[in-house]
């Protein structure tokens, strides 16, 4: 079953999930065999299903390495930058069935978030800014025209104008 989640997870996906219904130990099983980068289908379905049980304790022990896989698994799904990620963290973070992983959940969303709208929002490039650098030098604030109308820019506003 690790193979088919590895290799093709969405055209294996309801027999991996029968097969993750067997108990918790299934995912040593998926982990062993589970290729460094997986999509955001895997990594969804993998926090969705163990999480709770595996949850963050000290130790050395296998359940430990299980639940470092998880909270692995969250900070993969919270790097990669794009709407689909940014679904599932926010599925996961809402139905909120991930143990004591939920608070690393939570952070990853703020920062996938983040990342998200810096992402969207760019620098402006030449061609951007090209009409205001060929409209020739900016006018000095002596030759700007006044809220009445007067050249100078300095002018006192008469009493009773608005300013």
């Amino acid at each position: 079953m690790g193979a088919a989640f590895a290799c093709d997870f969405v055209r294996f996906e309801r027999d991996v999930r029968a097969f993750s219904d067997e108990g918790r130990d299934t995912l040593i099983a998926l982990r062993s065999i589970a290729p460094q980068s997986l999509s955001v289908s895997q990594l969804a379905f993998l926090i969705a299903t163990y999480a709770e049980a595996y949850p963050l304790i000290w130790g050395d022990n296998d359940p430990y390495e299980c639940a470092r896989f998880i909270a692995g698994c969250v900070t993969s799904l919270g790097e990669q930058l794009d709407e689909a990620s940014q679904r599932e963290l926010a599925r996961v973070v809402a139905e909120g069935r991930v143990g004591n992983h939920i608070d690393h959940a939570r952070h990853a969303l703020a920062e996938h978030t983040r990342a998200m709208a810096e992402a969207a929002w760019s620098t402006h490039t030449l061609d951007d800014v090209r009409h205001v650098l060929l409209a020739g030098s900016p006018k000095l604030l002596k030759t700007c025209k006044s809220s009445d109308g007067r050249a100078g820019g300095t002018s006192r506003p008469t009493p009773g104008q608005h300013i």
